[in-house]
C-alpha cells in the first residue's frame, strides 16, 4: 500500500517514433493488467470516470473529476474485478478508435453489477479527453460530454 509499483512513460511525438519504439513503456515488472492508475478516487461519491491513459487522468483530475485508468485499452479480468467495487458508478470513456471500442467493450461487463454510463468522445479520430485542451473551452465541454453520458 502506498508504495511505487513501477511507472509508464510515452513518447510524445509518437507520429515521428521509430518502429522500435513502443508508444507507452513501462518499468519491468510493472503489474498493470491488476491495477489501475489512480485507484484511490474509490474514495469519491461521484461516479468515476474510467479512460486507458493515465494522462488521460491526470487531465480529469485537474478539474476535480475523479478518475481511474486501465493502461491502456486491454482491460484484464483483475481489472474489471477492482472496478466492480466502485459502487457509485463509472463512466465509460474510451478513445475514439478501435482500441478505445475493444476496452469499452470489455467494460461493459460492468453493467450487471455497478451502474454504468458511456460517454462517446467524438472529438476526432483517435481522440480522448486529453484533447479537449485544444477546444476554446475545455472546462465546459469537458462537463458537456458528461453530462450527454448515456446510461446503461
Amino acid at each position: 500500500k502506498d508504495q511505487l509499483t513501477g511507472y509508464q512513460s510515452r513518447w510524445l511525438d509518437y507520429p515521428d517514433t521509430p518502429d522500435w519504439v513502443p508508444k507507452y513503456s513501462s518499468t519491468v515488472g510493472f503489474p498493470k493488467s491488476t491495477s489501475l492508475f489512480n485507484w484511490f478516487a474509490i474514495c469519491e461519491d461521484d461516479p468515476i470516470v474510467i479512460v486507458e491513459a493515465p494522462l488521460t487522468v491526470l487531465f480529469l483530475e485537474s478539474w476535480d473529476v475523479p478518475a481511474m485508468a486501465t493502461f491502456g485499452a486491454t482491460v484484464s479480468e483483475a481489472q474489471i474485478d477492482l472496478l466492480k467495487h466502485c459502487e457509485q458508478g463509472v463512466i465509460i470513456a474510451p478513445d475514439n478508435d478501435a482500441a478505445g471500442v475493444k476496452c469499452c467493450e470489455t467494460l461493459l461487463d460492468l453493467v450487471e453489477v455497478i451502474p454504468v454510463r458511456l460517454c462517446d468522445v467524438v472529438i476526432g479520430d483517435g481522440a480522448d479527453f486529453g484533447d479537449l485542451w485544444n477546444t476554446g473551452d475545455p472546462y465546459t465541454e469537458l462537463h458537456r460530454y458528461l453530462h450527454e453520458a448515456v446510461e446503461l
